[in-house]
């Protein structure tokens, strides 16, 4: 698991998220990546790209 946090900006139109990210990652018995999830800020990301109204 990773706790953190990630930032994007727009290059359209300059609008920028800063938002906490946690990865998940599930490994088998060798050692090898087999399922990963991604949790952040959507409806942020979806505002900094303009998708909805901020």
């Amino acid at each position: 698991m990773m706790i953190g946090r990630c930032a994007w900006r727009n290059k359209a139109n300059g609008n920028v998220i800063d938002t906490p990210k946690v990865d998940v990652h599930t490994f088998n018995a060798a050692g090898k990546v087999v399922r990963f999830q991604e949790v952040y800020d959507t409806l942020g990301f979806a505002r900094a790209l303009g998708a909805v109204p901020a």
